[in-house]
């Protein structure tokens, strides 16, 4: 799905990318050169088919620096539906057999997640979790430096918090793998209260002392990271998310006849052909702002809400939704493998997050030619111009989402023309090859840099 993994949990700080989550090519912020100038891996074009990056992501290559394959490690706290793991699923395949030998691994799903799996990709069990507990954390530890040495890993990229500072740890010491950290979005806002955010940020700070390289889905991320001091700016490399819009760009712009499936969807959720529908997608969890999206809905008479995903919040949504009396225009499908026809079927496709990195969603609703309306956060902004892709808002205001989305459903003009603007623009930015590209291309700078003996960042 397109949602970022959750971050939710104050129990453990993990990072919320995706869909998801998400998840991550050039970046997105300057549309008229995707390649970030910022980027020290980013000197070579990583679109060039004649760049090593480029031959892995086309599977060209067969070995890496000096004939040798480079061993990576892709570690994620757990594999649930989102954003993260969709993103390390793409590596895996892009990259494994392209002059990397890439094994994944990862800990256990939480209460009431999802598993996102690919039958192409092997993942290696640990005994990982979600929540702080020391002992399950210790062994954690022991597992992953067992395979680390087993593996002879070469490069370790870790997502998510929890995966990050187990990872990390286990990698210390002068012999130990390159470390590669993606900040697929941060928590240090949104998420936790004052003294666990501000402990957050310090354990951030102090494992990129211990990181060779950090990665950021967007230079808005990366620059509110630096900002909280969180590693130095030549650490920093932005690989924006990368997604395949291939099912969406088949979706026909609004106005055009629906395809019989989401007929039936809409028909399946008792929502009648003519009337507005709104589409959130995502994991049902506080940080996505759902509770906003269900209160600007009640401003909006007659409008229907999609909510597709499932999370610890949907009782809580349901109760919301029948305080405001809009019970009956509310469906929540839980998670959802189709989301193509969730897409087709809509005429708006709402972000109302507190925090987000880069939404998957934002790129699959640019590729499916619906307009969207999302809350100014994170890396929202990295993919949405305001009044040319879609409209922002201000986080945390109902009346204002419900402003914008009744703008764009009163004017259908203006819907069409900003949701073809987005098809045409955004998802060439944000293509999983050159997501898988831009990836390889630092796994094998940072390999030839400290292979010629460069200074370790630890």
């Amino acid at each position: 799905m397109g949602d970022p993994a959750d971050p939710g949990d104050p129990a453990d700080p993990a990072d919320p990318g995706d869909p998801a989550d998400p998840a991550d090519p050039a970046d997105p912020g300057d549309p008229a050169d995707p390649a970030d100038p910022g980027d020290p891996a980013g000197a070579a074009d990583p679109g060039d088919p004649a760049g090593a990056a480029g031959a892995a992501g086309a599977g060209g290559a067969t070995s890496g620096p000096g004939g040798r394959t480079v061993r990576v490690l892709e570690l994620a706290t757990r594999t649930n539906v989102g954003g993260v793991t969709r993103a390390v699923l793409t590596l895996a395949k892009g990259l494994d057999g392209a002059g990397f030998q890439v094994t994944v691994a990862a800990g256990r799903l939480s209460r009431g997640e999802a598993l996102m799996s690919d039958p192409l990709v092997p993942v290696r069990p640990l005994p990982l979790v979600r929540e702080i507990r020391p002992t399950a954390d210790l062994a954690a530890w022991h597992a992953t430096r067992s395979l680390l040495a087993s593996e002879q890993v070469d490069v370790l990229h870790t997502h998510m918090s929890k995966a990050g500072a187990i990872g990390r740890l286990a990698a210390l010491g002068r012999a130990g793998p390159i470390t590669v950290h993606t900040f697929h979005g941060h928590v240090l806002q949104g998420y936790f209260s004052g003294p666990a955010s501000r402990a957050l940020l310090e354990v951030e700070r102090r494992l990129a002392r211990h990181t060779d390289a950090l990665v950021a889905v967007s230079s808005e991320i990366r620059d509110e990271l630096i900002l909280a001091g969180v590693g130095r700016p030549d650490q920093w490399h932005v690989i924006p998310i990368g997604v395949d819009t291939a099912p969406y760009l088949s979706i026909g712009p609004l106005g055009t006849p629906r395809s019989p499936q989401s007929t039936r969807l809409r028909e399946r959720l008792g929502v009648s052909q003519r009337a507005p529908v709104v589409l959130c997608v995502g994991r049902l969890e506080p940080v996505k702002g759902f509770d906003l999206a269900i209160d600007a809905l009640s401003r909006i008479p007659a409008a229907h809400l999609i909510l597709a995903g499932g999370g610890s919040e949907e009782a809580r949504l349901h109760a919301g939704a029948a305080r405001a009396g809009v019970a009956s225009r509310i469906h929540i499908l839980g998670f959802v493998q189709d989301l193509v026809t969730c897409y087709e079927a809509c005429d708006v496709v709402a972000v109302t997050s507190r925090n987000e990195g880069t939404p998957v969603v934002l790129v699959e609703a640019a590729a499916s030619a619906r307009p969207v309306v999302a809350t100014r956060v994170g890396g929202v902004e990295s993919v949405v111009r305001d009044g040319v892709t879609g409209l922002l808002v201000s986080p945390n205001d109902p009346d204002a989402i419900a402003r914008a989305i009744s703008a764009l459903l009163s004017d259908r003009e203006l819907s069409g023309s900003l949701g073809m603007a987005a098809r045409d623009r955004i998802p060439g930015l944000f293509s999983k090859d050159r997501f898988v590209s831009r990836t390889g291309e630092l796994y094998y700078d940072l390999y030839e840099r400290f292979r010629a003996g460069a200074p370790r960042g630890r």
